[in-house]
C-alpha cells in the first residue's frame, strides 16, 4: 500500500506499477523477490490461496516488511513450547551480502546458510532451523529477521505464527 501519491513499486524486473496514497496492490509471489520503491510504502505477505509447498499449507497470517533504512542489529527473542505447535521454529534474516559474515545468531557466525537473492544480490537471506530456547541475533551492519512456527492443522503442517524479530536499531 503506497502512503504517498505518484509511487513506484518494481517487483524484480517482472513488473513496474504506479501508486497513489492508499492504493494497494495484490499479487501472488511464488520465490525471492526484490521489492523497490520510489516512496514508502507498507508492504504485507500473506500465502497464496493456492499455496501449498512441500506439504506444507499456508494458514493466513500477514508479516509487516520493513523498509532497508530500517535494519536493526540486536534481538532477543525466544521460542515457545505451545499447545497444538510441531515445535519446528524457523528464524527468517535478511542482511546486505557484503555484511553476511557479521551476522551471528548466539554468537556463531551462518555465513555458509545465506544466500544471495536472485533479483539483487547485494542482499542475501537465510532460514535457520531452531530448536526450543532463547536467542540472540546480531549484526552491526543491521538486518530484518521474523522467526516463525509450525502447527499441525487438519494433517497438514501450517504456518501459524510470525514473529518479527524487534531489537536495537
Amino acid at each position: 500500500m503506497a502512503t504517498k501519491d505518484s509511487t513506484i513499486v518494481s517487483f524484480g524486473s517482472s513488473k513496474t506499477i504506479r501508486l497513489d496514497s492508499l492504493d494497494r496492490f495484490d499479487t501472488c509471489l511464488t520465490g525471492p523477490m526484490h521489492i523497490k520503491a520510489s516512496k514508502p510504502i507498507y508492504s504485507y505477505q500473506t500465502p497464496c490461496l493456492d499455496a501449498n509447498f512441500n506439504n506444507n499449507a499456508f494458514s493466513a497470517f500477514a508479516v509487516t516488511l520493513s523498509s532497508t533504512e530500517e535494519l536493526i542489529t540486536e534481538s532477543l527473542f525466544s521460542t515457545l513450547d505451545e499447545p497444538d505447535s510441531l515445535n519446528h521454529y524457523v528464524l527468517s534474516a535478511v542482511t546486505k551480502t557484503n555484511a553476511i559474515s557479521n551476522f551471528k545468531l548466539n554468537g556463531q557466525q551462518l555465513s555458509n546458510l545465506f544466500a544471495p537473492f536472485p533479483q539483487d544480490s547485494s542482499w542475501s537471506w537465510a532460514n535457520v532451523e531452531l530448536s526450543k530456547g532463547n536467542y540472540k541475533a546480531q549484526s552491526d551492519s543491521g538486518f530484518h529477521a521474523y522467526q516463525y512456527t509450525w502447527y499441525n492443522i487438519y494433517g497438514k503442517r501450517t504456518l501459524c505464527k510470525a514473529y518479527y524479530a524487534r531489537g536495537e536499531s
